[in-house]
């Protein structure tokens, strides 16, 4: 097999595509898997994620019933759980006796995750969250990303800079962590020689205004395949 770079991109927690996505790496047969999340991220959720669904039930079955069930609070579930992309990694590596390997930045979710319990998680922010009646449902919800993804990898370079879903790339701390992503990326590559790497669909976007981690790889020479789960 030739060795390469395989970026399959995922829509956050989207958990309807797991199954494509373990598909894919079925068929793609890597030598060795990266995910876009950070080890504390996973050590942390696997100790808190059992509490966080306890609390977010708990909660949840004191708001007013027709509340129950609004579609911010599906969403709010899948949030709290372990990813799915990293579920489904793990389970092809622990079958195949391939190292799935976190690459994200430690920064985020050190920052974010331990105040999920008092501020995501709060009566106040369930009951901010539930306050305006959604009328769409999750799959509605996704319908509308998967929209807009298929749009924005169609054609990259012509939607106007303003509302360009890939403009965060212009705030120096996104824009920094796509080049150690990148060359935490090509490490991994260096030493396994076919690799696929999860991570959400913009950093699959191929020639945009800005560098994502599939331009990175490619100006580097590394030889990249796109692809998609959703």
């Amino acid at each position: 097999m030739s060795s390469k770079v395989i970026l399959i991109g995922t829509i956050h927690l989207y958990e309807e595509s797991l199954p494509v996505l373990y598909n894919e790496l079925k068929a793609c047969a890597p030598n060795a898997v990266t995910v876009e999340i950070s080890r504390f991220s996973v050590d942390f959720r696997k100790r808190r994620e059992d509490r966080w669904k306890s609390i977010l039930e708990r909660r949840i079955s004191v708001l007013p019933h027709e509340k129950r069930s609004n579609a911010r609070l599906s969403l709010l579930k899948r949030q709290i759980a372990i990813p799915f992309e990293w579920r489904a990694a793990t389970a092809y590596g622990n079958i195949h006796g391939v190292p799935v390997i976190p690459i994200d930045v430690e920064d985020l979710s050190r920052k974010e995750l331990p105040a999920w319990e008092q501020d995501l998680l709060s009566r106040e922010n369930l009951e901010l969250i539930t306050g305006e009646d959604i009328r769409s449902g999750v799959e509605e919800h996704f319908f509308r990303v998967k929209k807009e993804a298929d749009n924005v990898l169609s054609n990259p370079s012509k939607i106007p800079r303003p509302i360009h879903p890939v403009s965060w790339l212009d705030d120096p701390f996104w824009k920094n962590r796509e080049y150690i992503l990148f060359r935490r990326l090509k490490l991994v590559y260096s030493l396994y020689r076919r690799v696929i790497h999860v991570c959400g669909w913009m950093h699959i976007v191929r020639q945009s205004p800005w560098k994502t981690l599939a331009d990175l790889l490619a100006e580097d020479g590394i030889p990249v395949r796109i692809k998609r789960a959703f």
